[in-house]
């Protein structure tokens, strides 16, 4: 931080103008301090006010506003803000008070001011007044632009965050490190919305009208031909939306869906549901049916019958929900509202077209600026692009290599064949603009491009090299020009660096690949690569996590690998591929995805390799159980016991006794004593899956803690569960961390069960967390507030029914926290209608509850569903505890 030293600080002249940056300023929970003592408080604030109003003047700012215990104030310099704010928090932390201790909260944007009968107004400063609502009492909150140009470094990083009324999720700055509570923003449980890798121009009139229908419409969809920014309204538009949406904004990608029969399981997907067998387009509608969500389908010109079946059937549902839809046509449907996108104006030099070309081009050569000079060829060059979007970005991207006069003649050559006295369709414009584009690129820089166009919605680096049979380092020297060039676009997903072409830009890589001949060879390419990393550790019942880690952004690669194998019979490499991938489509919550390509493999597969076919049926029963299919999970579990090979009805016994345990614990060991028979007649020709013997003895240690924890043997649970861990190589282990955890609260050691839980923090799941141990924990420690923080968690992400059974669980930790309270009476109540938990650990716990409540009869007899998810949140209302 620098230096505050008093002969740095700026002097009041007069009002800011132009770029401003504002400070605002609020007391935490003043209302009750009020309340406690009024004069006390009174006596505060005078104090309060004088050192805030000292400091902010004497460092150069202007006090526009000051409202009850609160101050918004504007500064010519950022550097003085944020000293200002730093000086402020040190004098009230410091500063003896007649009343009682204030703690404020502050925050800081920067941008264009907008102003009107002497005060500011506009969205600079209204999203500076919600960055400071997000904060906690003496935290100082900042955004990028502020950190940027005051120059900012003792900083704590807060990442991307949505706050509320405001279009555009921000990066956000604590200043210093210290530890504050979780930020006041929107929670990002409630939408996938993916990030934009450049911000909206020129789209403020139909940003707000889509807006407008959508508040009148249930089915709103953006047409307009490829490269016109359809997804990046949408997204927008999605971002505006999130405040207003209490069941979330869900962004799903058709893009990478190339079967009709797959669009619901891939809106499912989007949305985060687990579907079952049966009807997927109306599992979907029933879990919309409570929901104010917003779903935005993206892409579905390719799948447009089949999209708008599922549309026709959701508009028919009659639910809260509502639908946008891009595509480059119109479903042509009953309560549908069409939004034509159409071009940039192009014609003056504040017009959005040539402000879209210069924000391109700047960011790719800072040195270019508009000049009188060169504004009427700026401006002509986005007009002999249609004002398309993408095109202008591909023509500014060349500014680096090539003045606007020469951008311009070359783009005239280009599109003279085209003309031919009449106005092109925009279109062919895009076409001309991309063969342009794609020309100037020296030969190698071509080649590399057509390649990339196999990559179903991203890739790395190394899936570069490997499709192009170059090494990492020139593949990365080719993607970076690449990307400079707009034709590719940075995509990374949490801590992965990746890339990838937008839809328009692949479909043309895709069209060159096919016309040069190469689309087989990097197809082929594109499998082996695929498949060689699925298999670095041999093949296996269930690939390893290790193996899932490094995939788990590529689950749409592999699939599309799996269905070009498939394609040309390649079903021994595609079964392959699939189920050394199991871990991937875990990590990434696929079950939907990976069970339809697990079905469609098996009949291939069975005659041809039975231990590949025996692996298949595993994973199916996986699969089936984490989507809580337990009928046919119990049907497969049946067949594996029928299996050829020994080591596979090891398994399926072992299966059977692993569900035996949550209903019949008293018969797992007989069923265990099967398995093992099975293991002990295994012959050395069987031996070729090394890990299918020890993952058969993983799932009877499971069963057996399963069983020993049911029963209420807290101690061979917690024990079998440490093995289990220890022994474990695949991603399911997690749920053994979980069990020991839980067992050592029932065994009132909540300090070991915290260390034992913090073991899931390398795994990044996000519904296999330890969120409900966690709060049991701090329950027992006699930690309340840290455990409602954990429950408050899990009950909004099981409000939005993404993660199965997650309400039950919720409901019984409200159980639990009001039976903390001695509220008795609503802790039966949440407990009967949190049915059977979803899981062994929670299970087990909500029957230890429920003898303490005297009701362990009647528990036992629930169903094992528990109420609408959505409840939830209104129950949390219900207790009469701090939680409010």
């Amino acid at each position: 931080m620098a230096d505050m030293a008093e002969h740095d600080r700026g002097t009041v002249t007069e009002r800011p103008s132009g770029t401003v940056t504002f400070l605002f300023t609020d007391v935490e929970g003043s209302t009750r301090l009020w309340a406690a003592d009024k004069e006390a408080m009174s006596a505060s604030l005078l104090v309060h006010d004088a050192i805030l109003r000292g400091i902010i003047e004497g460092f150069g700012g202007y006090v526009f506003t000051t409202a009850g215990d609160s101050f918004a104030a504007a500064f010519g310099r950022a550097s003085d803000a944020v000293r200002a704010a730093s000086e402020s928090q040190r004098a009230l932390s410091n500063v003896e008070r007649p009343g009682p201790v204030l703690k404020v909260r502050m925050g800081l944007h920067l941008g264009e001011a907008e102003e009107r009968g002497g005060d500011y107004f506009g969205p600079v400063v209204n999203t500076a007044a919600r960055v400071e609502a997000a904060g906690h009492g003496g935290q100082t909150l900042i955004t990028e632009p502020v950190r940027i140009a005051a120059g900012v470094t003792d900083v704590t990083d807060l990442g991307m965050r949505t706050l509320r009324d405001v279009a555009e999720p921000l990066r956000l700055f604590q200043l210093g490190a210290e530890t504050f509570a979780a930020l006041r923003v929107v929670d990002p449980l409630m939408s996938n919305l993916p990030v934009r890798p450049t911000r909206l121009i020129g789209r403020d009139v139909e940003l707000g009208r889509v807006r407008g229908l959508l508040a009148e419409s249930r089915l709103v969809t953006l047409t307009a031909v490829g490269g016109s920014g359809k997804t990046r309204l949408a997204i927008a538009v999605g971002e505006a939306e999130l405040p207003h949406h209490r069941g979330g904004v869900w962004f799903v990608d058709l893009t990478a869906v190339s079967n009709g029969a797959e669009v619901p399981a891939a809106i499912a997907n989007g949305l985060g549901l687990s579907l079952t067998s049966g009807d997927q387009t109306r599992q979907i509608l029933v879990f919309l049916a409570d929901k104010q969500a917003l779903v935005i389908l993206d892409n579905c010109e390719h799948l447009i019958e089949e999209t708008a079946a599922f549309v026709d059937a959701f508009l028919a549902s009659n639910n809260p929900a509502k639908i946008l839809a891009t595509s480059r046509e119109a479903f042509d449907i009953d309560g549908e509202r069409v939004v034509v996108l159409g071009s940039l104006a192009t014609d003056t030099a504040d017009s959005p077209g040539v402000r879209l070309f210069v924000d391109r081009a700047t960011a790719v050569h800072p040195e270019f600026t508009l000049t009188a000079s060169n504004t009427s060829t700026v401006s002509a060059i986005c007009g002999r692009l249609d004002g398309m979007p993408l095109a202008i970005e591909l023509a500014a991207a060349r500014v680096t290599v090539m003045n606007p006069d020469e951008l311009l003649a070359g783009l005239d050559d280009r599109f003279q064949l085209l003309s031919g006295g009449r106005r092109r369709s925009r279109q062919r414009t895009l076409e001309a603009t991309l063969d342009w584009s794609y020309n100037l690129l020296e030969p190698e820089e071509q080649r590399v491009f057509r390649a990339l166009g196999v990559f179903v919605d991203g890739f790395d680096l190394d899936a570069v090299a490997a499709v192009t049979g170059l090494d990492r380092r020139t593949a990365t020297g080719h993607v970076e020009t690449l990307q400079a060039k707009s034709l590719v676009v940075r995509a990374d997903k949490r801590k992965a660096t990746r890339f990838r072409l937008l839809e328009t830009v692949k479909s043309y890589a895709e069209d060159r690949l096919v016309d040069t001949g190469e689309a087989e060879t990097i197809r082929d390419r594109h499998l082996a690569h695929f498949h060689a990393l699925a298999l670095t550790d041999g093949r296996r019942v269930v690939g390893s996590l290790d193996v899932g880690l490094r995939l788990r952004h590529d689950c749409p690669n592999i699939t599309s690998a799996f269905e070009w194998a498939g394609d040309h019979d390649k079903w021994i490499i595609a079964g392959e591929l699939l189920t050394a991938s199991w871990s991937a489509y875990y990590l990434d919550v696929r079950f939907t995805e990976h069970r339809t390509a697990l079905a469609r493999s098996t009949g291939h597969v069975a005659e041809l390799d039975p231990d590949l076919h025996g692996c298949i049926t595993v994973q199916r029963f996986a699969s089936s159980m984490h989507l809580t299919d337990y009928a046919f999970a119990a049907t497969v579990a049946d067949e594996l016991t029928r299996s050829r090979l020994n080591k596979f009805r090891a398994i399926g016994w072992a299966f059977t006794a692993w569900r035996s345990a949550f209903g019949s614990p008293q018969n797992v060991d007989g069923l265990l004593a099967k398995s093992g028979d099975e293991l002990s007649q295994q012959t050395e020709s069987e031996t070729r899956l090394s890990d299918a013997h020890a993952f058969a003895e993983i799932w009877a240690l499971w069963a057996q803690s399963n069983a020993a924890l049911l029963r209420g043997d807290f101690e061979r649970a917690r024990d079998l569960s440490y093995e289990l861990g220890r022994r474990a190589q695949f991603a399911d282990a997690s749920i053994g961390t979980v069990t020991a955890a839980i067992s050592e609260v029932l065994l009132g050691q909540p300090t070991a069960a915290l260390a034992t839980v913090a073991q899931l923090d390398g795994f990044d799941l996000p519904f296999v967390d330890g969120t409900e141990v966690r709060a049991l924990a701090h329950l027992t420690l006699g930690d309340t507030d840290t455990a409602i923080s954990f429950i408050r968690r899990l009950a909004a992400r099981a409000a939005t029914g993404l993660f199965s059974r997650e309400s039950g669980d919720a409901m019984l930790l409200l159980a639990a926290l009001a039976h903390h309270h001695g509220d008795d009476d609503d802790a039966r109540q949440f407990l009967l209608e949190a049915g059977g938990g979803r899981q062994p650990g929670t299970i087990a716990y909500g029957r230890h509850l429920a003898r303490l409540l005297g009701i362990a009869d009647e528990y036992r007899t629930q169903p094992g569903d528990s109420r609408d998810a959505m409840g939830i949140v209104s129950s949390l209302h219900a207790l009469r505890t701090e939680l409010t």
